[in-house]
């Protein structure tokens, strides 16, 4: 980081009078300010996918971030360090000195973030060439979904040590206005609930599930892209029908222990 700062102030005095000019601390000062220390960054802007508003400006809105994929070694903060993360709804990576993107040498990771009360949200990112990237992130508020999102949430009440419920569990969101249709999950009883280190999860489980037709009204405003075709490895593309898409997330809100087996 490159600063120039210079205040300028002039008093004088003399025996005939006492007085003071004043002079613009600022005028003329160049300030320069080199945010990174790297030639390939990338900035995240968190907003709400119903209202368009950037999150946490009132720092009310705390988000957490991590990082997976492919090269997810070589993202830093803009300093070179570890300490990635959002504040006021903004957040700004950059590639650590010697990784250099190419069409030949594509810089591929994934970003996930989660705020209370809205839905998690996962961003992929690949970088073909230097230069500096930003990208929109939306995330769903669970209590005001844009149209399009239907959102369900129950607890899974009392999960024992050992992470196994004793009970069938199920959630459906409403049913879509257009095409009336919904989803439904069920975790039969049995079930051990675990999180990625195959840790149980134990307590009182928030379940959330979200269901999207992509015939309802603004569907690919929270969902940009095409829901309808997909990517080979080969390059070449393999078409689908897509008639909704699912989202189940189940954490345990006190402990932050989070479901993913």
């Amino acid at each position: 980081m490159k600063k120039k700062l210079l205040f300028i102030g002039l008093c004088t005095l003399t025996l005939a009078q006492l007085g003071c000019k004043k002079v613009n601390p600022v005028e003329g000062v160049e300030q320069v300010i080199d945010a990174t220390f790297t030639k390939t960054s990338v900035s995240y802007q968190f907003v709400d996918a119903n209202t368009g508003a950037q999150l946490g400006l009132d720092g009310n809105t705390e988000i957490s971030v991590s990082i997976t994929g492919p090269n997810a070694s070589d993202v830093v903060d803009n300093f070179g360090g570890n300490q990635v993360g959002a504040d006021y709804g903004m957040m700004a990576v950059a590639l650590r000195q010697g990784v250099t993107p190419s069409t030949t040498n594509q810089v591929q990771f994934t970003i996930h973030a989660s705020a209370n009360g809205y839905l998690p949200v996962s961003r992929s990112t690949v970088i073909l060439q230097e230069g500096h990237q930003h990208m929109i992130v939306q995330m769903i508020n669970t209590s005001d979904a844009p149209v399009g999102v239907k959102i369900a949430e129950d607890v899974i009440t009392g999960v024992p040590s050992t992470g196994v419920v004793s009970n069938t569990f199920t959630l459906s969101p409403g049913a879509s206005s257009v095409s009336g249709t919904t989803a439904t999950v069920t975790i039969p009883s049995g079930t051990k609930l675990m999180d990625k280190n195959s840790v149980a999860c134990t307590g009182n489980l928030t379940a959330t599930v979200s269901y999207s037709n992509p015939n309802e009204e603004g569907f690919h405003q929270v969902f940009p892209g095409d829901a309808f075709k997909s990517q080979l490895s080969t390059g070449g593309y393999v078409s689908f029908k897509s008639m909704g898409i699912v989202g189940t997330d189940i954490k345990n809100i006190t402990n932050g222990c989070e479901v993913k087996k």
